[in-house]
């Protein structure tokens, strides 16, 4: 990132009003940081400057925090597609396999019961009279 020479006199005016720049602030390590701010009072230059740096780290931990969070997140739900995927195919092979099973029985099940009708049928050609044994039933008359 390219300062302007406007920047440069911001940040020089700047060094000189507080003493210190952004960049020390964010090149100093914790320890150093929290050194720096006891010995200020709050409301001094310095103190806004070092409480703005406190505030920026944690910002940026907690941003880091919850990009690695959503990475693992994405991780799970990725591997979880996958063995869905897997179970979803073993599942319609086994549906295919009890398909054609059911279609099979019902076709060897099936047979023996049309022979059955066609022996009703001929049954029924051949007599057109109702049994006499159902009393609810009329009988014809010749």
């Amino acid at each position: 990132m390219h300062m302007t020479t406007n920047d440069d006199d911001n940040t020089s005016f700047h060094d000189s009003f507080v003493g210190v720049s952004r960049e020390d602030l964010q090149a100093m390590p914790d320890s150093e940081l929290a050194l720096c701010q006891s010995n200020l009072k709050p409301g001094e230059p310095k103190y806004i400057l070092v409480d703005r740096e406190w505030q920026r780290r944690m910002i940026t931990h907690q941003l880091q925090e919850q990009y690695n969070l959503d990475a693992k997140l994405s991780k799970a739900a990725e591997t979880h597609a996958e063995k869905l995927q897997k179970n979803t195919r073993w599942w319609s092979i086994a549906v295919a396999a009890i398909g054609v099973i059911g279609t099979l029985a019902g076709t060897v099940i099936e047979t023996p019961s049309k022979a059955s009708t066609e022996t009703n049928s001929a049954y029924e050609s051949t007599s057109k009279a109702p049994p006499a044994s159902l009393p609810c039933v009329p009988q014809r008359v010749e």
